[in-house]
Formats: structure tokens, C-alpha cells, sequence
């Protein structure tokens, strides 16, 4: 393998990972809603 391809894997690795992290986040924000909405205290809309 030459340099680039490491270099690719690499990026192609490391995206995945803030992929990952990024739908953890949003997942964690959507259950704070949740329970917000739960509470009472939770945006009024929907």
C-alpha cells in the first residue's frame, strides 16, 4: 500500500468515528427532550 491509500483509510476511519459520535449526540439530545417534554417544562409545539 502506498502512502495515499493509508492516508485514505485513515480519513475514511476517522470519519466513521465522528459519524458515530455525531448520531450519539443527537440521540442523547433527542431523550433530553424527551424528558423535558415529560417534565412540563419542554418547548411548547408538537
Amino acid at each position: 500500500m502506498d502512502k495515499g491509500t493509508i492516508k485514505n483509510e485513515k480519513n475514511q476511519f476517522r470519519m466513521k468515528e465522528l459519524e458515530e459520535e455525531e448520531m450519539e449526540r443527537i440521540e442523547r439530545e433527542e431523550i433530553d427532550e424527551k424528558k423535558e417534554n415529560e417534565r412540563g417544562t419542554g418547548m411548547i409545539g408538537e
